[in-house]
């Protein structure tokens, strides 16, 4: 993306319109300032500089309409809440100024014997974060997730008798490798507010042909 140009983001300039504005098209955004979260708000109007580049990253929502066509529905679509998403101990690899921080985690409540069948559908879907990292109450136990029912982003999910919680990597995890990089990180950063993602045209067979050996 060219600086400043708020019309054109990546990857591959997927998006290019005059229609588009990063600084406008989100529900809600979340503003870092030296790496602290200082306020949320509805558009980027009048603090996007010049200096400023967008980019988009993958989220699990968009494998939602493939599970739903399995006949795995998930459960906040279900109830109208925001996903559940937590703080888990999976450390994030550095960068530059970014070495610390952990991987945000959504969860979606399944029976045991589904778990199977839901890895085999949203494993195609990399670039949407493919599927779950961890499952079961065991894998929460292993992610460092003890409070289930409080979740650090979006809202709690009933769990139905005999189902387990099952996670996905979580889009919001960029923010926090920005939390972590602190004042290392000198003025703005601008994040979507968990929960609040940019709604694009691509479909789910656009997203199926950015798999490896596809592009």
């Amino acid at each position: 993306m060219t600086p400043g140009d708020p019309n054109t983001v990546q990857p591959a300039g997927c998006i290019q319109s005059p229609d588009f504005d990063i600084r406008t098209d989100f529900p809600q955004y979340r503003i870092y300032q030296n790496g602290k979260y200082v306020e949320s708000r509805k558009d980027l109007l009048d603090v996007w500089a010049s200096s400023h580049v967008g980019f988009l990253i993958g989220c699990s929502f968009s494998f939602e309409d493939a599970l739903t066509a399995a006949g795995l529905q998930p459960r906040h679509q279900r109830t109208g809440t925001i996903v559940a998403m937590y703080r888990s101990n999976i450390p994030l690899l550095p960068a530059g100024i970014f070495t610390g921080g952990h991987c945000i985690v959504s969860m979606r409540p399944y029976r045991p014997e589904q778990v199977d069948r839901v890895r085999e559908v949203t494993r195609p879907y990399l670039s949407t974060h493919g599927e779950p990292v961890a499952w079961g109450w065991e894998g929460a136990k292993q992610l460092g997730i003890k409070e289930i029912k409080k979740p650090d982003f979006g809202e709690p999910q009933i769990f139905e008798e005999g189902e387990v919680p099952v996670f996905w990597a979580c889009g919001v995890t960029p923010q926090m490798a920005v939390e972590a990089a602190g004042d290392r990180i000198k003025g703005l950063v601008f994040a979507h507010e968990p929960g609040h993602m940019l709604v694009t045209d691509w479909t789910v067979a656009d997203l199926d042909n950015l798999r490896p050996g596809i592009i």
